[in-house]
């Protein structure tokens, strides 16, 4: 026989409250479902697994519980009695969900996720937000895939990103649009919702080659003889060569982080601390490149002056 228990999710909500879950078990599988019910930590009886009768709703809020019990009770006796005796997790989930979810709106789900979200990112951030689920859109609709959350699965995470790479898009876009999807299936599931195939969204794996320069290349750069927007294009360039730092990272050397043996800075991308030799090269570079105010720009964008 399965068993069914009630717990109350890690999670804060912003109101304080805490989701309650139920978790049913049967023959090695675990199922889970949110019960779209919260109460305050205070409120829950962990023992009892139901919610306190100091509460002010306590008694409906327990009679909701039971609903959901006997639903769960119910959905897998019907699975036995078609011959089913371990339903898949996936399989009835969906099946749960066809029978107590009401057919969501993902678009004004959507709204709301990006409502939620935009105190938090900027607004560049919220346009990318918007561009992926407009294409996720437009690919369900061409797939003729539902849009709705039993179909977010890894067949629909394969499918959207050979549409985008059909749409010309470079891998870096597609797994940027596939990021910002997978916040929002997050976003969703701390919020209530069963997105099934939430775990399949991820960015693509690339087989990424490593190209470097030689010394030899590296000393024909050095012999270079150039003047204005190049020669400093240049002496950047080859700051980047002699620290093996970002660009980003370069534009932060000061005085406060150089000293005569080495530049200790905390790199912006991964926030690791690290400790770059300074060799002759690099101190005659930087000082070449000091009071430079295009020091700040990027090589890319001083080539576009």
């Amino acid at each position: 026989m399965p068993r069914i228990n009630f717990y109350l999710k890690d999670y804060k909500l912003r109101s304080g409250e805490q989701s309650i879950f139920a978790q049913m078990t049967y023959r090695g599988v675990v199922v889970r479902v949110h019960s779209q019910l919260a109460v305050p930590a205070k409120y829950w009886d962990s023992k009892k697994q139901c919610v306190k009768t100091s509460h002010p709703q306590g008694k409906l809020l327990n009679e909701a519980l039971r609903m959901i019990e006997t639903m769960l009770g119910e959905v897998f006796i019907d699975f036995v009695t078609k011959g089913i005796l371990v339903p898949a997790r996936e399989e009835f989930l969906a099946e749960f969900e066809r029978r107590t979810q009401p057919k969501d709106d993902l678009n004004k789900i959507f709204e709301q996720f990006v409502k939620d979200r935009r105190p938090h990112v900027s607004l560049r951030a919220a346009q990318i937000y918007q561009n992926a689920w407009k294409h996720y859109v437009a690919y369900c609709k061409r797939a003729s895939t539902p849009l709705s959350f039993s179909a977010v699965t890894e067949d629909s995470y394969n499918g959207f990103v050979a549409y985008l790479a059909e749409l010309g898009q470079l891998n870096n876009t597609i797994g940027m649009q596939t990021k910002q999807l997978k916040t929002f299936f997050a976003w969703c599931e701390r919020h209530g919702h069963h997105v099934p195939g939430a775990k399949f969204w991820k960015k693509p794996k690339e087989n990424v080659e490593i190209i470097t320069l030689t010394d030899e290349e590296v000393t024909r750069i050095e012999a270079l003889k150039l003047s204005g927007t190049r020669e400093r294009v240049r002496l950047q360039f080859l700051v980047e060569c002699y620290s093996g730092l970002r660009w980003s990272d370069v534009v932060k050397v000061d005085a406060q982080n150089l000293n005569a043996d080495e530049i200790v800075i905390t790199t912006r991308r991964t926030r690791d601390l690290v400790h770059v030799p300074v060799t002759a090269p690099l101190r005659a570079a930087l000082k070449a490149l000091q009071g430079d105010e295009s020091r700040t720009m990027s090589p890319q964008k001083l080539t576009m002056r």
